[in-house]
Order: C-alpha cells, then sequence, then structure tokens
C-alpha cells in the first residue's frame, strides 16, 4: 500500500474539507451526503459516511478488502473511491446512498486518487497504466481514459480549478517534487513553485486565483504579506503523522504573480497536504414560495389574476445567473410579467425595479432574476391573464410550475419548484 493510501486512512472529508481524526459517528441524508471518510473495520477499511451533526454512522462499502480515498462530487450526489477489492488498486463510484458500487478503472495498473470535475463529467485521477504515474481523466462512466501528462517523471494528486479548466498536479520531473499546473486537455503544463524543495498535494482556492500546497520551504521572512485563501484549508496527518519532526508547512501561491506566501506562518512546526473546500462555500440553497397564488379564487374569463412569488438565498454562497421559469399545462392562459421589491436580511435595505417582460417560449416563461447574495429576498408580484372559455365549457382547470435555477450548485432542490392549479370559470 502506498504512503498516500496508508494516511488516507486517517482522514475525514466533509464536502472537499478534511481534518485529521480517527473515524466518527455521523449521519447520511436520504439523497446528499454531507460526509465522507474511512473508517476502520475490523482488519479492513470502508467508505463511511454521514452528516455533520455527529449521528446515524453508515457504513456505505461494507466490502472485506480495503477502500481508500474518497471524494464526492460537486452537487453531492456521487463518490468516487479507490479499493482493492479486485485485487488490484482501482477506482469505483457510487451513489450518495451507497447504491450502484460500479468499477470505473480495469487495466490491472495501480489507480488512485480520483477527483470529480466541477461539472461532474470528468474524472481526474493518476494512473501507472503506462509504466509510471501519470495524471490520467476519464469520462465520469469510465469511458475515454485518456494519459494527459505521458512524462517518464512521477505525476500524482489531481486537482480541478473552480472552473474545471485547469488541472494541478505535483511531480518529480525537476529533480524533487514540484507543482504544476496545467489546461483540462494536458496542454500548457507548467512549473509553478520552482524552488530546491518538495511541494506536493496542491489545491486550488474557490476563487481559482491561488494555488494552496505543503512544502518543506523555509517560512520567508516575517514582513512579507501574507495571502489567505477564499476556502478552508486543511492539515492531513500523512507525513506529520509518520514522522512528527517533519518541517512540511502549508503554502499559497498566487497564480498570476507567482508570488509565494506561507499560509499558515504560526501553524504547528509539521502540517501538509491541504484541501481548499469548494463544495461548502460555492454552495447555496436558493428557494421558491407562492404565497399569493395559494387558494386563489376561481378567475372568470378574461380576467387578470396573479399574486406574490418569493424567491431568495439561502447562502452560504451566492445565488448566480438565478431564473425564474413558469410553465402552464393549457392556453387558456397567458403571461403578463411581473415588478419586484429586494428585501434583504443583511443590510435591511430595499430597492425596486419594474420589469415588465420575460422571454416567452411556448409555454414558458423564463425571467432573469440576476445574482441573489446570501439572505437576500425578492418578492415577485406575478400577473398572468384567463382568456375566454370555448363555447359549452363553464369550467376549465390550468396548472402553473413555478421553478427556480441558478448556476450555483444547490444542495436542496426540493423546494426550487411549486404547482399551483388555476380555475377559469364563465362569468
Amino acid at each position: 500500500m502506498s504512503r498516500t493510501a496508508i494516511r488516507s486512512l486517517m482522514v475525514v472529508l466533509v464536502l472537499g474539507l478534511t481534518v485529521p481524526g480517527a473515524p466518527v459517528a455521523v449521519h447520511a441524508a436520504a439523497a446528499k451526503i454531507r460526509v465522507v471518510f474511512v473508517g476502520l473495520n475490523g482488519n479492513t477499511a470502508d467508505i463511511y459516511a454521514g452528516d455533520t451533526d455527529g449521528t446515524g454512522l453508515v457504513n456505505l462499502t461494507h466490502d472485506s478488502n480495503v477502500d481508500l480515498n474518497p471524494s464526492v462530487s460537486h452537487d453531492g450526489t456521487k463518490i468516487l473511491w479507490t479499493s482493492y477489492r479486485g485485487g488490484n488498486w482501482d477506482i469505483y463510484q457510487m451513489n450518495a446512498d451507497g447504491s450502484s458500487q460500479t468499477q470505473l478503472t480495469t487495466d490491472g495498473a495501480p489507480q488512485d486518487w480520483p477527483r470529480f470535475s466541477p461539472d461532474g463529467t470528468k474524472i481526474a485521477y493518476q494512473s501507472s497504466q503506462s509504466g509510471n504515474d501519470d495524471i490520467w481523466v476519464m469520462n465520469a462512466d469510465g469511458t475515454g481514459q485518456t494519459n494527459l501528462t505521458n512524462n517518464s517523471a512521477g505525476d500524482l494528486h489531481p486537482a480541478w480549478s473552480p472552473g474545471g479548466t485547469m488541472i494541478a498536479f505535483d511531480t518529480n520531473r525537476d529533480g524533487n517534487r514540484e507543482v504544476y499546473t496545467m489546461n483540462a486537455d494536458g496542454s500548457g503544463q507548467t512549473n509553478v513553485t520552482t524552488s530546491t524543495y518538495t511541494e506536493e498535494f496542491p489545491s486550488f482556492t474557490a476563487d481559482g486565483t491561488h494555488l494552496a500546497y505543503d512544502s518543506n520551504q523555509p517560512p520567508p521572512a516575517a514582513t512579507a504579506a501574507v495571502s489567505r485563501p477564499s476556502g478552508s484549508g486543511r492539515p492531513d496527518p500523512g507525513q506529520c503523522f509518520e514522522d512528527p519532526t517533519s518541517d512540511a508547512r502549508l503554502w499559497i501561491t498566487n497564480l498570476t504573480t507567482r508570488f509565494d506566501v506561507v499560509e499558515w506562518p504560526n501553524a504547528s512546526k509539521c502540517a501538509e497536504e491541504p484541501f481548499v473546500s469548494h463544495g461548502i462555500p460555492d454552495e447555496q440553497n436558493v428557494f421558491l414560495g407562492t404565497p399569493g397564488f395559494n387558494n386563489l379564487p376561481p378567475v372568470p374569463q378574461g380576467h387578470g389574476f396573479g399574486g406574490n412569488v418569493d424567491v431568495g438565498g439561502n447562502g452560504p454562497a451566492a445565488s448566480s445567473n438565478t431564473q425564474l421559469q413558469m410553465s402552464w399545462s393549457s392556453g387558456m392562459i397567458q403571461y403578463v410579467g411581473y415588478e419586484y421589491r429586494s428585501r434583504s436580511s443583511v443590510d435591511r435595505q430595499s430597492a425596486s425595479t419594474s420589469i415588465t417582460h420575460c422571454p416567452v417560449r411556448g409555454r414558458t416563461a423564463t425571467c432573469q432574476v440576476g445574482t441573489l447574495a446570501p439572505g437576500q429576498r425578492l418578492k415577485l408580484p406575478i400577473r398572468f391573464k384567463a382568456h375566454q372559455l370555448p363555447a359549452g365549457v363553464n369550467r376549465a382547470t390550468v396548472t402553473i410550475t413555478f421553478r427556480v435555477k441558478s448556476s450555483t450548485p444547490d444542495p436542496q432542490k426540493s423546494n426550487n419548484i411549486r404547482k399551483v392549479r388555476v380555475t377559469i370559470v364563465r362569468h
């Protein structure tokens, strides 16, 4: 078993945020895994899962062989991990509840360190199937396995940038371990650290402008500027656990200026293997309410009707490119428009803007709401008009479906859709 594999036995992963410690009891939600970690189970190790309140321990893999190095897709629905269950270190994938466990690599060479791309369509991993360790990428279903680095040195520990356009990794191709970046297709491989020290385990900050990594390079002078990452870094007990005298430290590099600054100058002597949390800070819970459409009285034909629709963001991240989409089941009504008033629980200020039209295609109107700050609430007065009923028809029912969407991952989509029924009657 590799040193990387051994150290994973002591790591807890919280949707991208890892902290050292022994296995702890956690709770698994029905659809979304909030915590995954490797736990010792007798003489083997399994992948466990749960929520962050420390209750309801769930063993997801239940396998007699060793399962290690779990990672979670950005939307929280899939888990990748490395297992020896087939007599070789291979990469597996399962749903967040442990179902549909599928082997993705089968070529017989050791595979490890799988990481989903931010959009969940690709997986970066390290593999020695070419004779030495390289960074590979494959589709989420295991097809299209491609060697990106194709170098005679050892390339390890891939990490995606938040936008999915770059991959960082560490390599010994220059005689010592250095942190490199490359484009997602393998082009543009560039040495970022360029030092004579050991740098490894890179992780992008949430805004993509800096790389966190560990290094045994001595700290800079006390007068040097210190850059704080926009996500949360963490130490791992790996080399520090095996050798408490190690001088590994956590560093941050600005990818534009290449200025190296130590991340925690006052941290303990040994700290390593940073992982910047993207899952939690970059998630948000956008929600939808339809108080103005609940219990609408029958609408006379030819008359207008409507009510308030509430859209908001619970955070912790901003809800980018937010859309309100409205679809109706019958041509008996037509969309008129809306205006909104912003109510923020953050600044307690309000502003109003009138929007007279949202693009309509068929029986669907899509309104661009924009970016919602954490805690921001929009109250949208939505208006429709009922058409004349056909001859001989005295009553008709139309279903209106309201949906709210955002380009920021949402861990709780159940509150993003509402359906209301409207009854149209003759005078």
